[in-house]
């Protein structure tokens, strides 16, 4: 194996091939501490898959509207960071003790780092989530979806697709268990 070959003809490099098809082209695992940038230096965006998923420092947190409450019972997340890219992976579970008194509002969900607001200038779906709410004995599992707030970097609204239209979740029932 060569561990590191330049194409003079190509002047391509090539680590760990004798033919390099790029002007890097590298065979094999790469470790990176830094990150990629543009001819600008900006931040290149690489797929978050490629990426280690890590605890958050801090657990999500769901805040109702007013007069509504929350009681957590699990809240755990993982992100994945690199360069303006999050991705985020909430897990919150608990019992809704009393409905908002305004049922058109939205929860919030906190952010374990705030967003880039340059990104998002304008309220962005940026997720989707799985929600399942249990009532008495009936349960159900509804697609959901955050979207960004302008100029509130901390925190995304949540909304609950039913059908072919959304809701707020604000008018899930006191006593409900919800798990997000």
């Amino acid at each position: 194996m060569t561990s590191l070959y330049v194409d003079t003809n190509t002047l391509n490099v090539g680590i760990g091939t004798r033919v390099p098809t790029h002007s890097l082209h590298i065979q094999g695992n790469a470790k990176l501490t830094g990150g990629f940038v543009d001819t600008n230096n900006q931040p290149v965006w690489i797929p978050a898959s490629t990426l280690e998923w890590k605890p958050t420092t801090s657990p999500p947190a769901l805040t109702l509207p007013a007069g509504g409450a929350f009681t957590t019972t699990t809240a755990t997340s993982l992100y994945r960071y690199f360069g303006r890219e999050l991705s985020y992976t909430p897990t919150i579970s608990g019992l809704v003790t009393s409905q908002p008194t305004v049922t058109s509002q939205d929860y919030l969900l906190s952010l374990p780092y705030p967003i880039d607001s340059n990104m998002y200038p304008a309220a962005t779906i940026v997720g989707e989530l799985w929600l399942n709410v249990q009532s008495g004995l009936s349960s159900n599992t509804f697609k959901s979806y955050a979207r960004t707030i302008p100029n509130n970097l901390s925190n995304v609204t949540l909304r609950a697709l039913t059908g072919t239209t959304d809701e707020s979740l604000s008018t899930i029932l006191a006593t409900s268990r919800i798990t997000l």
